[in-house]
């Protein structure tokens, strides 16, 4: 028994007649008769009297007709809701970043234009960035740095200053720039991952075991907190440090580093993921906000360091 059997079987009671419901099924005659004669068998019972060569509807036929449009009804409304479930989860959309802190104002602004997009955000390090975008876990993810696999269209978001940043109690803290001479013995906090490792040897031109990390922590507060507390340097990128400059006094003081190291910030997607409409909407609107924030950012610095 199965479906099409009992579709045949809804037409030929509803008709009473194989001539009428094979035309509304759009089947010969024969391969209706043929189904219906196969259901009663797998039934064990008739669901038709045959008289004078004309069908009549019998008591089991009434009975099992019941069932079968009950059957029915239940799985269009199955149907129903799974091409619900589908819209709904269209308008999710899955991110995931390696950068702390940059969809802070994004899902904020993006929220109070879009409120009916669901956004899953995570942030993860190195090998599961990866993973999550390869596996098809994640529409689009951003990252502090190109990400070179074939596989994965990586486009850049925007280039920004690393700022080194100090708590009010560290003698650096009386100056707007630091030199990269300055800066080196100093004790240092980063995030555990391999982007800013790779930007701490960068920066300094040394290995990272070469280096006076004090503490490397993927819990972003861990850093801050160290560099407001002791008299060791932080760094955090020119868009925190612009927050910082416009209210000072909360605990970190940023310096601008001498001559100027910037990162590139990209986003990236799998090549062979179709994104949603509500994924592509909110892909093209980071694009255009970070190009905004950007050029604010730059115009601010510009600004407050004369130049």
């Amino acid at each position: 028994m199965d479906l099409t059997q009992l579709e045949y079987f809804k037409s030929v009671a509803k008709w009473e007649n194989i001539t009428k419901a094979s035309k509304e099924l759009y089947v010969s005659q024969p391969t209706l008769s043929q189904s219906i004669s196969r259901l009663e068998d797998g039934l064990g019972v008739d669901l038709f009297d045959r008289r004078a060569g004309k069908l009549h509807l019998n008591d089991a036929g009434r009975l099992f007709l019941s069932r079968v449009n009950n059957a029915f009804a239940e799985l269009n409304t199955g149907f129903s809701e799974l091409e619900q479930y589908k819209k709904n989860r269209q308008a999710w959309v899955y991110i995931a970043s390696s950068v702390i802190d940059i969809f802070k104002s994004i899902i904020l602004e993006y929220h109070a234009r879009m409120p009916q997009i669901h956004i899953d955000h995570s942030l993860t390090f190195d090998r599961g960035i990866m993973e999550l975008i390869l596996n098809g876990k994640v529409d689009f993810v951003i990252t502090p740095d190109p990400i070179g696999d074939p596989s994965v269209k990586c486009v850049p978001l925007y280039e920004e200053e690393v700022f080194a940043v100090v708590g009010s109690a560290h003698p650096l803290a009386r100056q707007k720039e630091v030199t990269l001479e300055e800066l080196r013995g100093c004790p240092l906090v980063c995030n555990n991952c391999d982007s800013d490792i790779k930007f701490m040897e960068t920066l300094f031109q040394t290995d990272y075991q070469d280096l006076d990390i004090i503490a490397a922590s993927n819990e972003s507060h861990i850093p801050r907190e160290l560099t407001q507390r002791c008299c060791c340097v932080g760094f955090i990128p020119a868009r925190v440090a612009v927050r910082h400059l416009k209210e000072p006094g909360k605990g970190q003081h940023p310096l601008r580093i001498s001559p100027a190291f910037r990162r590139t910030n990209c986003i990236s997607a799998k090549c062979s993921h179709q994104l949603s409409p509500a994924a592509g909407a909110l892909y093209r609107f980071i694009l255009e906000f970070c190009a905004r924030e950007s050029e604010e950012v730059d115009a601010y610095i510009r600004q407050y360091y004369g130049y």
